[in-house]
């Protein structure tokens, strides 16, 4: 009996359709696919509804629970907090930053990200952040670094969702300062014609980008662009890694029916 679930899943729903966000670009964007940024913009999940794949009650339930886990974070650093939740804009991209730090009485711009545990494992092989989070943080900083007299480090601080684990991992603004105006300059133009940028390119190795969907054994398959049907380019490869997943579960079944059998003694 799930009812306790169901309960929760019809309270996330409800509220997420009335947060639903703008659909604006913003600096929590700036690492986005241009193409998925443009379709977001102009409101394609309205327009071609039958296209759209909206999130699950899950994936909105792991967004909620990773705000608290950030909550929690915020709750307990309040010593060393100058400022937080600051509004921010430039070149006429908005967005808020989430803290100002007091690092030795130094002002360091820092963001929350919760993530999962595979997550965090892949993170003590890399020597610097996600790159989009460094964007983000990079546009935050191209709009506060003078009212805050900010350091030209930012800081991204992951929070593991199970075990409260926290790594901090720093990066240089002047790294992403080109990158950050380079992608404003290609949002800019998108904006003027009514044609749809290109999705993103395969992966020197070939892959797909993990920001279309991901494809494993042990996680099946998980869609991270909900307007990947309206990409000729990668989705007929979402479905068939969909088929994949679906046959792969069908024998997993089909094997654990025999096993069943089998331990039972009826075979």
């Amino acid at each position: 009996m799930a009812w306790i679930e169901n309960i929760i899943d019809r309270s996330i729903m409800a509220k997420a359709k009335a947060n639903k966000r703008s659909g604006k670009f913003s600096f929590s964007k700036l690492g986005h696919c241009l193409r998925q940024i443009m379709m977001e913009e102009r409101k394609y999940d309205e327009l071609y509804p039958d296209k759209f794949i909206p999130n699950t009650p899950q994936q909105e339930r792991v967004f909620a629970a990773g705000y608290l886990f950030e909550r929690f974070c915020v709750d307990n650093t309040k010593d060393i907090t100058v400022a937080s939740q600051i509004p921010c804009e430039y070149r006429g991209i908005k967005g808020t930053a989430d803290v100002v730090l007091d690092d030795a009485g130094k002002n360091v711009l820092g963001d929350w990200k919760s993530v999962h545990s595979d997550k965090f494992g892949y993170l003590s092989k890399e020597a610097k952040p996600d790159e989009s989070y460094a964007m983000q943080i990079t546009g935050y900083y191209l709009s506060l670094k003078d009212k805050y007299k900010l350091e030209d480090k930012g800081l991204v601080i992951y929070v593991e969702k199970n075990s409260i684990l926290i790594k901090e991992m720093g990066f240089e603004f002047k790294d992403y300062i080109g990158k950050v105006n380079a992608k404003i300059d290609l949002y800019e133009r998108a904006c003027e014609v009514d044609t749809l940028p290109d999705g993103l390119p395969l992966s020197e190795e070939g892959k797909i980008p993990w920001q279309c969907f991901s494809n494993g054994a042990k996680n099946g398959c998980r869609l991270w662009c909900s307007y990947i049907r309206h990409c000729e380019k990668y989705n007929t490869e979402y479905l068939k890694a969909m088929e994949e997943e679906k046959k792969m579960k069908s024998e997993k079944a089909e094997k654990k029916a025999k096993a069943d059998k089998k331990k039972g003694g009826l075979i």
